[in-house]
């Protein structure tokens, strides 16, 4: 017997960014294809959603763990960038305003937000197999 059980939160907190990172994906899209602002305007909520709750995210995730063992290391480095990625966003977001949307810098931010994802998934799966 291993002693007695204590209390993790990682596993219960994780899924807030990544919902808000998904959602914000979905939100534009909607955008793109509606045209109404608002998806636009919810879209960046959930981006710093997403983004204030990463850090919580990420400091239980260390404090469960009690260390960044090796096994560990790649889950918290693909954190580590998704969290790059999204902070580059929200803060070029934050200062260019709308004008993020205007051509070529639209691509950039568009590749940014498919990356964001891409990062959100391969940061689940990994941190999925530490577990499964």
């Amino acid at each position: 017997m291993d002693g007695p059980a204590r209390l993790v939160f990682h596993p219960y907190l994780n899924h807030f960014p990544v919902a808000f990172f998904i959602l914000e994906a979905f939100l534009l899209a909607l955008w793109a294809w509606k045209k109404d602002e608002a998806y636009e305007r919810f879209a960046f909520l959930t981006l710093k959603l997403a983004m204030s709750a990463m850090p919580l995210v990420m400091l239980a995730g260390v404090v469960d763990a009690g260390r960044l063992a090796p096994m560990i290391r790649p889950h918290f480095f693909a954190a580590i960038a998704l969290f790059s990625v999204g902070f580059l966003r929200l803060v070029w977001r934050w200062r260019r305003g709308r004008s993020v949307w205007e051509k070529p810098a639209f691509y950039f931010y568009v590749f940014g937000v498919f990356l964001s994802v891409g990062l959100t998934i391969l940061t689940g799966h990994l941190g999925g197999r530490l577990v499964y």
